[in-house]
């Protein structure tokens, strides 16, 4: 397993070619895929991915490519005329509820913590265990409403993941 940015190093690259040349290596897995086409203005790296083309099958996974962006993403990984199988399902979920709503600058967190204390006493008082999650871009987000919010976080380099 190694992130993108690493995989596009020639030293990598090397290792992955001599796998495939012993014949050991069946497939190369992409998680996150649809990061290939989105994230290209800050890693960079990323625009260089399709130098990893090896004769083996690639399996590319992702929950959030749009059908808008299967061009740009195929156009990315070089996939030319292979023409990849795609398997999707649907992403409405009955039980779920998203909602966008606009926030005037410069009290993001603030609103952030009376909507989520409302709703979180609304589910108690009905007697509900459902649960809410918030994503946040930064950490320090994450870590602000955590505490604020006396709950449970969780981030990639977070030490305490139970």
């Amino acid at each position: 397993m190694v992130v993108a940015d690493k995989a596009i190093e020639q030293d990598f690259f090397m290792f992955l070619r001599n796998m495939q040349l012993d014949g050991v290596l069946g497939a190369i897995y992409f998680d996150e895929v649809h990061s290939i086409v989105e994230d290209q203005h800050y890693r960079p790296a990323l625009r260089k991915i399709y130098k990893l083309s090896l004769p083996v099958q690639y399996i590319c996974m992702t929950a959030t490519l749009p059908p808008s962006m299967k061009e740009r993403f195929e156009f990315d990984m070089c996939f030319g005329d292979l023409q990849p199988h795609y398997i999707r399902a649907p992403s409405y979920k009955p039980r779920m509820e998203y909602r966008v709503v606009a926030i005037p600058d410069g009290s993001m967190v603030e609103n952030a913590i009376a909507f989520i204390a409302s709703q979180s006493e609304k589910f108690r008082n009905n007697g509900s265990d459902r649960k809410i999650m918030v994503f946040c871009s930064m950490k320090s987000a994450c870590d602000e409403l955590s505490h604020a919010l006396s709950c449970s976080k969780y981030y990639s380099s977070y030490i305490d993941k139970q």
